[in-house]
């Protein structure tokens, strides 16, 4: 963000994703608490491309992030007040 002068970062959907189906955030079938599933309709949503999906796996989201590269991830940077602490 210091490199591109942004004080905000917010996704945004492509194109080629604005008629992609939305999933429930978590995968009931492996991840289900109670406390989650009967708030479930609060909770954001995911697409289902490998982009969108959230895996809870710290060791394969930042690659996940790095390979889709800046420009093709869905993360609009704005802004060109200095960046929050």
């Amino acid at each position: 963000m210091k490199d591109k002068g942004a004080s905000r970062v917010s996704p945004e959907l492509r194109p080629e994703d604005k008629d992609m189906p939305l999933l429930p955030w978590i995968d009931p079938e492996n991840f289900n608490p109670g406390y989650l599933t009967r708030n479930m309709h609060l909770l954001p949503k995911r697409g289902d491309k490998p982009e969108w999906q959230h895996t809870q796996d710290y060791w394969a989201n930042p690659a996940a992030f790095s390979r889709s590269g800046s420009s093709q991830s869905g993360i609009e940077s704005a802004g060109t007040g200095p960046a929050p602490p």
